[in-house]
């Protein structure tokens, strides 16, 4: 029996570094809102790729993951309005993720 534990993985140790992984290449997928009511500037930004945060609320993330889960969003594709078929959307980029913060709206 002691013999066996040694054999057996660490159950929760990293491999490396002080970071536990669920998901190694979390991508969350996602919709922008529509364009009634917002500038032409916010969505220029995401087809430019000069975009520099995309916000969600809370708790929409909320309701059905943890928090824990959102850290670990590695990759982040938008799907906007498509050009083609104003009914349907579409992907055309993939972002990194650089950190997900927790903000209040105004911030």
């Amino acid at each position: 029996m002691a013999e066996r534990l040694y054999m057996q993985e660490a159950a929760r140790i990293p491999y490396y570094g002080m970071r536990q992984v669920l998901y190694p290449d979390l991508t969350m997928t996602v919709a922008l809102g529509g364009q009634r009511g917002r500038d032409s500037s916010y969505f220029n930004a995401f087809e430019q790729g000069t975009a520099q945060w995309y916000h969600l609320p809370q708790k929409t993330f909320l309701a059905k993951f943890k928090q824990h889960i959102a850290e670990e969003i590695c990759y982040l594709a938008l799907a906007s309005t498509s050009d083609i078929q104003r009914a349907t959307k579409q992907i055309d980029k993939l972002w990194p993720v650089k950190r997900v913060s927790v903000l209040p709206r105004y911030a």
